[in-house]
């Protein structure tokens, strides 16, 4: 599958939305305002790192930190970290 980068002045309209949405079954588009590559976010010296665990690894900071899987902070779906990473999902 195709891969394209759009960098727009302001947000989308609906209508161009609509279009957008319509081609991402041909090809993935990432969109990103202007304002979101003037500073890198995952660069700042505040943001921890951000990576995919093996089943393994998450096994481990569970026992660690005696928590459950439904008590672990959850990244959204179009959140900035897994933008920047290109996860898809599951």
């Amino acid at each position: 599958m195709d891969r394209a980068i759009m960098v727009v002045g302001t947000a989308l309209t609906p209508f161009a939305r609509a279009v957008i949405n319509e081609l991402s079954s041909k090809q993935i588009i990432e969109i990103f305002t202007e304002g979101e590559l003037l500073v890198n976010i995952t660069q700042h010296t505040l943001v921890p790192q951000h990576r995919i665990l093996t089943p393994d690894e998450k096994q481990t900071l569970l026992l660690r930190y005696k928590v459950k899987d439904h008590q672990l902070p959850r990244i959204q779906v179009g959140g900035l970290q897994i933008e920047q990473a290109h996860v898809e999902r599951a």
